[in-house]
């Protein structure tokens, strides 16, 4: 059943890819930081509470980007299964200095296998964003779904310090699907065969593109000073491919479609209290 779990885990993970037709824009390169406090609670074996509070620097260390609070709840379903249910509030700052909140429930399930100092994990987390108030909804999905799938490694070198490394793929479940003809002699976009340009999202199937948005590597180390307080201490690296399409909000002109390239270091600080 084990095998079957795993086996399960990963065929998900390399889901299909769908992309819009569109153009590459320059790519683009942001160092980021984050600083995150994170308490968790053991209520009876195996079941634990949690919560954590996020702060998020973006732009080269220029501004703040988002501050997230995330509660929770995990417990083990098998010696080497684990399961949690988390909701996160999130406000987004934009390079103007609003504020923008955001609503994310996500779902995990972690498999994993200890040999020795070494510990092996795959977790796939089923991710829900849903942005309220007023926005484009033929440029995105007001209720973003995302598969993240992440395998990690850590060895435990003593009880002080355990340094890891994992690899992470962010799937889009639900963006929107563009349906037009690009016109390379007019650089114009035109409407498909029984369809008239001009009618209400004409250029929209609707939400079922499926594309690698996000590729992660990940270098950290735990450092746990007693058997309550640990800090994380990490360096992610990202390479970010996220669809952009550029509509008017009436959905009857498609302007572009291209594709926005950016990679992302962000150096990140956790301290964890465990009760």
């Amino acid at each position: 059943m084990r095998k079957v779990v795993l086996l399960v885990m990963v065929l998900t993970a390399l889901c299909p890819l769908l992309r819009a037709q569109g153009t590459d824009n320059d790519l683009e390169t942001d160092y980021r930081g984050r600083l995150s406090v994170e308490l968790d609670m053991k209520v009876f074996k195996g079941f634990h509470v949690f919560t954590e509070e996020q702060i998020r620097v973006i732009d080269n260390f220029g501004r703040p980007g988002r501050y997230q609070m995330t509660v929770g709840t995990s417990y083990k379903l098998q010696p080497w299964l684990k399961g949690a249910l988390s909701y996160s509030f999130m406000e987004r700052v934009n390079a103007k200095r609003e504020y923008s909140p955001r609503h994310r429930v996500s779902l995990d399930l972690t498999a994993s296998h200890r040999d020795g100092p070494w510990q092996f994990s795959l977790k796939e987390r089923l991710q829900l964003n849903h942005r309220p108030g007023s926005m484009n909804e033929y440029e995105q999905a007001r209720n973003a779904l995302y598969l993240k799938s992440r395998v990690k490694a850590a060895y435990k070198i003593d009880k002080t310090w355990t340094p890891y490394v994992f690899l992470e793929l962010k799937n889009t479940l639900n963006a929107p699907s563009v349906d037009a003809v690009f016109n390379t002699t007019t650089w114009q976009y035109q409407a498909p065969s029984g369809l008239s340009e001009g009618e209400k999202g004409w250029f929209l199937s609707g939400y079922h593109d499926v594309y690698i948005c996000r590729y992660r590597a990940a270098l950290g180390t735990e450092y746990k000073f007693s058997k309550a307080h640990a800090m994380d201490f990490y360096l992610l690296g990202d390479y970010c491919r996220d669809e952009n399409i550029d509509a008017n909000s009436a959905g009857t002109v498609l302007k572009s479609v291209t594709w926005d390239q950016a990679v992302q270091l962000t150096f990140g600080l956790g301290y964890i209290y465990s009760f």
